[in-house]
C-alpha cells in the first residue's frame, strides 16, 4: 500500500482516527480524576565502605555493587520489615490485625505479614555511581508514607548495628566464661599451694632445702676424710710385726732415746764380753740393763700399736655412723627436693593461669569495646517527610500516553481491515484489483 493510498485511507476513516483516541483519552482523564491521589516520601542513606581489616585501608572498586545490593537485600528483609512494623506500632493495630485474622485465619507470624504487605510498596534503589541508598514509599497518605519511610529507615539502622555488634556479644559471653573459668582455676591453685605448705609445715620461699643440700655435701666430705684416715691407719696395721717402720714409732722421742741407750750398752757388753768374758759380772749386770731397755721398748711400741688399732676401731664406727648420717640425709634432701619441685609446679600452674587470666582479660575488654560500639557504617543522609503534592495519578502524563496508544491502534485496525477488504478509492486501488471478479466504488 502507497502513501497515497494510506492517504486516501485516513481521510475516508477520518471519523475513526479522530474519535476513538479522543474517546479512550477521555476515559483515562476521567478514570484518573476518580482515582485517590498517592504520594511518594523517600529518605536517603550513606553505606560508608571500609575495609574490616584495619591493615587494608581501601575496600577493592570491583566489590561496592556487591557491598550496596547486600544494603539492599538488608532493607528489603524480614527482620528489617518486622522492626519496621514494631516501631510503627502496626503490630498492635486492630486494623492490621483483623486483616491479618480475614487473610491467615490467624496462621503465621502477624508481624511477618504486615512486613511482607509493607514492603510491596517500598522501593529500594542506589543511586548512580555512588553509595547512597533511596528508600521510597507511596500510599494515598502523605503523612503515612513518611513515617514508614523513616521506619524503615530506623529499622535498617538498629538491624545494621545488630549485624554488626552482635559477633562481638557473642565473643563477650565467651570471654566472661572463660574469665570466670580462670579466675576458679587460679582461686583453687592458690589454695592448693596454701594447703600443701599448711600440711607439710613449709615456710617462706623454702630456701631449707638449699641448706640441707649443704649439710648432706658436708657430711660427704667428712666421711671422704674419715676414710682416707681409715686407709691410711689400715695400711700401718699390714705392717705387722715389723712395727719399727711406723711413722709414729720413728717419730716417738722416748723410743728413739732408749733406742741410743741400747746401742751404747750393746756396745759396752760386746766390749765387756771381749776383755772380761761372758760370764763376768759386769757382762751380767749389761745384759739385764739392755733386757730392761728392750722391754721398755717393746712396751712403747705395744702402746703405739695399740693406739693405731683403737684409732682404726674409732674411725670405722664413724664411717658406719656418717654413712647412716648421709642416707638419713639423703631422704631428707630427697624429700625436701619432692615438696620443692611439686610447690614450684604448683607456682608455675599460678603463674601461667595468672598469663592466661590477663590475655583473656585483654581480649575481653577489647571485644566489649567492640560490642558497646555505637557508630555503624550506614549514615542518614536525609530523613522523609511528608510529601506536600502527589505524585500520582499522573493523569495528563496517562491521557497524553492513551491518545498516543488508541490512535497507533486505530490507525493500525484502519489499514488491518482494509487489507482484509479492501475499497476502491482511486485508480490505483483500480489498478491494484485488475482481475477482481467484483469491485465497489465508494461514492
Amino acid at each position: 500500500m502507497s502513501i497515497n493510498q494510506l492517504m486516501e485511507l485516513f481521510k475516508a476513516r477520518l471519523w475513526f482516527l479522530v474519535l476513538i483516541p479522543i474517546g479512550v483519552a477521555v476515559a483515562v482523564f476521567i478514570i484518573g480524576k476518580l482515582m485517590s491521589p498517592t504520594f511518594t516520601a523517600a529518605s536517603k542513606m550513606v553505606v560508608n565502605i571500609e575495609s574490616p581489616d584495619p591493615l587494608v585501608r581501601n575496600v577493592p572498586s570491583n566489590l561496592f555493587p556487591l557491598i550496596i545490593a547486600t544494603q539492599v537485600e538488608i532493607i528489603r528483609s524480614d527482620r528489617v520489615a518486622v522492626r519496621a512494623v514494631e516501631l510503627l506500632g502496626l503490630d498492635e493495630s486492630p486494623e492490621f490485625t483483623e486483616a491479618w485474622l480475614q487473610e491467615t485465619l490467624g496462621v503465621g507470624d502477624k508481624n511477618l505479614w504486615i512486613g511482607a504487605l509493607l514492603r510491596r510498596s517500598l522501593e529500594v534503589a542506589p543511586a548512580r555511581d555512588s553509595n547512597v541508598l533511596n528508600i521510597v514509599y507511596t500510599s494515598s497518605d502523605a503523612e503515612k508514607s513518611a513515617q514508614i519511610v523513616n521506619a524503615f529507615t530506623e529499622a535498617y539502622k538498629q538491624i545494621a548495628l545488630d549485624i554488626k555488634v552482635q559477633p562481638a556479644k557473642q565473643y563477650v559471653e565467651w570471654f566472661h566464661g572463660q574469665v570466670d573459668n580462670l579466675r576458679d582455676r587460679y582461686q583453687e591453685g592458690l589454695t592448693a599451694l596454701t594447703d600443701y605448705q599448711v600440711k607439710h609445715g613449709i615456710v617462706g620461699d623454702y630456701g631449707k632445702l638449699d641448706l640441707e643440700t649443704m649439710k648432706l655435701a658436708d657430711m660427704m666430705k667428712q666421711l671422704t676424710l674419715v676414710q682416707g684416715m681409715q686407709v691410711d691407719t689400715m695400711s700401718k696395721q699390714g705392717a705387722g710385726g715389723n712395727s719399727d717402720v711406723l711413722q709414729e714409732v720413728l717419730n716417738n722421742p722416748l723410743i728413739s732415746n732408749m733406742k741410743s741407750q741400747l746401742l751404747q750398752l750393746e756396745k759396752q757388753r760386746s766390749t765387756a764380753m771381749e776383755q772380761l768374758g761372758v760370764n763376768h759380772p759386769i757382762v751380767t749386770s749389761l745384759n739385764a740393763e739392755i733386757a730392761t731397755v728392750m722391754a721398755k721398748i717393746a712396751f712403747e711400741t705395744s702402746q703405739i700399736t695399740s693406739s693405731i688399732d683403737s684409732s682404726e676401731r674409732i674411725t670405722s664406727s664413724r664411717i658406719s655412723e656418717l654413712i647412716l648420717a648421709i642416707e638419713k640425709q639423703k631422704s631428707v634432701v630427697l624429700e625436701l627436693r619432692r615438696h620443692s619441685n611439686y610447690i614450684a609446679l604448683l607456682q608455675q600452674d599460678i603463674v601461667n593461669m595468672e598469663k592466661a587470666f590477663d590475655l583473656v582479660n585483654d581480649g575481653l575488654s577489647q571485644v566489649n569495646l567492640s560490642s558497646q560500639k555505637q557508630a555503624i557504617d550506614v549514615s542518614v543522609l536525609s530523613w522523609a517527610s511528608a510529601p506536600l503534592k502527589p505524585t500520582g495519578p499522573r493523569t495528563g502524563l496517562f491521557t497524553v500516553a492513551a491518545f498516543i496508544f488508541a490512535s497507533f491502534m486505530t490507525a493500525v485496525g484502519v489499514v488491518g481491515r482494509e487489507l482484509v477488504s479492501p475499497k476502491v478509492r482511486s485508480i490505483e486501488d483500480l489498478t491494484a484489483m485488475h482481475g477482481s471478479m467484483e469491485f465497489a466504488i465508494e461514492i
